[in-house]
């Protein structure tokens, strides 16, 4: 930084006395003196005078600077864009330890009470949530890497089954791809109308379909439901159901 400044001094030094400028401050600006410089003694005080004034100012953007995004991105919004390390350390925290445990399949109760402590550990770090549920950051692909829903655990004995989530503003998409034995190469698919409100996303089943090999099998979508979004940003997102279960996913990036 001071070497910085000190060029930018220096550049206006070398400017100011080949222009052969004389400077005076009249509501910041700069006039020309029409007589010659060399006559008046006040030019190399007045240079002088007017160097440490741009100086003075270089050293106060400097200064000014970390706080820049904080007035263009107020609240959320610059947390959401700039992670600090304390946020990325739990998030990894989490992650690197749910990826043993595959998808909550062999998870015991200990380990979901070790996957509560680091969602916890990730939410005292991370800024207070935006309403999330109302935001287009969660719109996206996302992939299943943690559950505690009985149902879900239920079918994905087989480590290579798929389970995603597709959201956009108004619907939402679970599949299930199933792999290995008898059910290699088939799909649950279920289709559910969705809206949000702060962080809270309510849901409805519209349709419920079951692909195999050879025909589709439409099975009726009864139910609805919600979840909250407690942490959401480029790659991960958390939520808590309505029954309680926590889930955590990965954005799926093309």
């Amino acid at each position: 930084v001071f070497i910085y400044l000190l060029c930018l001094s220096a550049l206006q030094s070398v400017v100011t006395s080949c222009l052969r400028w004389n400077f005076y401050p009249q509501s910041h600006i700069l006039v020309r003196k029409r007589q010659d410089c060399r006559q008046d003694c006040s030019v190399p005080l007045l240079l002088l005078s007017e160097t440490l004034r741009f100086l003075a100012m270089q050293i106060s953007f400097i200064l000014l600077l970390p706080n820049i995004p904080n007035f263009l991105f107020p609240g959320n919004a610059v947390s959401t864009l700039l992670p600090d390390n304390a946020v990325s350390t739990a998030k990894s925290n989490l992650l690197t330890f749910v990826s043993t445990l595959n998808r909550g399949v062999s998870s015991s109760p200990a380990d979901r009470l070790s996957v509560d402590a680091l969602v916890d550990d990730l939410l005292a770090v991370a800024p207070p949530p935006p309403a999330y549920a109302e935001l287009p950051v969660l719109e996206a692909d996302w992939r299943l890497e943690y559950t505690t829903e009985a149902e879900l655990l239920g079918l994905m004995k087989n480590a290579d089954t798929t389970v995603t989530q597709s959201i956009g503003a108004d619907y939402l998409k679970n599949f299930v791809g199933f792999a290995g034995g008898f059910c290699e190469g088939w799909e649950f698919t279920v289709d559910s109308s969705i809206s949000g409100s702060n962080i809270r996303s309510s849901f409805k089943f519209s349709a419920a379909t079951l692909t195999l090999p050879w025909f589709d099998v439409p099975l009726p979508p009864v139910g609805e439901g919600w979840f909250d979004n407690l942490y959401v940003d480029e790659d991960v997102r958390i939520n808590r159901e309505s029954r309680g279960n926590t889930v955590v996913y990965t954005r799926i990036k093309n």
